[in-house]
């Protein structure tokens, strides 16, 4: 495992640095079995199982493939986070930011990851199975279309449409905003596994040539897929197997995190009798949907209407506090508040 000075560190140029993060990334697999170090700053180590995580949203992300040149870019850009972070520590900056907006959404958020992965994460395991059966997946390439509805309804009524004979192409043309995908009739072309949403892609690699899905619930909306063709690699080898067993790991879990908390949130939900006013919702999806705005002070037109009671509890919640409870989401999540159900799956997981 390699050891940095900040001090030093700071001095190094760019080709410096990668050519230190090179080196650390060669030798770490000299270091522990168990959960080898890949780099250590002034004591602060970056373990293997901490990198591996990032590693993987860093490539969901940017949309990029597994590489060398990538593992050594995200490792640098960690050890640069764990320098800069301890500097901010030796100035006293976390102190003069504490009590800022920004800083109490951060921490709501983190409250909530950190829920999730003591009740989540903990149950999401993936046998030897399954992970095989990723490998294999891996080899292949799938040829995908895809219709899509933001809401439930809008995609049952696609599926009627489809049913009763009318033309894929006809519409794949009304259901998409994009012109591109408008007018190929939903062709996302050739794609690899970690290419798609997760929910979206494990559906999409079951399927046969020619066959069409059921409406499946993504993190956009709802998607109708069908699979036109399968490119694969026929050679399946252990050595390749076990080196990419790790990565396989990680994908299972994201295939399974999305259903297990649906799951979880049902059942709460179930548990605390949960009833929605479906007008007063609706009402509310633009105001949530203001929270995109970088600005920290909105202010709400929406007079403070009940949004959800619990019977259990006989308590209610108002608009007022369903916004400020949305405000600890981060963006990605309040862009998900696109529909009624969504709205309630995640308002319901925030008043758990």
């Amino acid at each position: 495992m390699q050891r940095f000075n900040k001090d030093f560190f700071f001095r190094l140029s760019l080709d410096q640095r990668l050519i230190a993060v090179i080196f650390t990334i060669t030798f770490f697999s000299c270091d522990q079995a168990n959960d080898p170090g890949l780099a250590e700053i002034d004591g602060d180590i970056i373990t293997l199982n901490f990198y591996l995580p990032r590693y993987q949203s860093f490539l969901s992300k940017t949309h990029q493939t597994d590489n060398l040149s990538n593992r050594y870019a995200l490792l640098n850009s960690l050890i640069d986070e764990a320098m800069l972070m301890e500097y901010a520590e030796e100035k006293g900056i976390p102190e003069k930011i504490d009590k800022s907006p920004q800083m109490e959404k951060d921490k709501g958020q983190l409250l909530l990851n950190a829920f999730y992965k003591q009740e989540i994460d903990s149950q999401l395991i993936a046998g030897e199975t399954e992970l095989r059966r990723m490998y294999t997946w891996s080899k292949s390439s799938i040829h995908v279309r895809h219709l899509f509805s933001r809401t439930r309804e809008g995609i049952l009524d696609i599926q009627d449409q489809l049913d009763l004979g009318n033309s894929w192409a006809k519409l794949a043309s009304n259901c998409f905003t994009d012109s591109l995908l408008s007018s190929n009739g939903g062709d996302l072309g050739f794609r690899e596994l970690g290419d798609l949403d997760p929910a979206f892609e494990q559906i999409a690699f079951q399927l046969n040539d020619g066959e069409i899905s059921p409406p499946v619930m993504t993190g956009d909306g709802y998607s109708i897929i069908q699979l036109l063709e399968r490119e694969y690699d026929p050679f399946l080898i252990e050595n390749e197997y076990l080196h990419m067993k790790d990565r396989l790991d990680i994908i299972a879990k994201t295939y399974k995190k999305r259903p297990a908390v649906r799951e979880y949130t049902d059942q709460v939900y179930n548990q605390l009798r949960l009833v929605f006013n479906h007008e007063n919702l609706l009402q509310l999806l633009p105001e949530i949907n203001l929270l995109k705005s970088k600005s920290v002070e909105i202010k709400y037109v929406l007079p403070d209407i009940t949004i959800v009671k619990s019977m259990l509890l006989n308590t209610s919640w108002t608009s007022t506090d369903i916004l400020e409870k949305c405000r600890t989401l981060s963006q990605e999540k309040i862009a998900r508040i696109n529909s009624v159900e969504n709205a309630k799956s995640i308002i319901s997981g925030l008043l758990i």
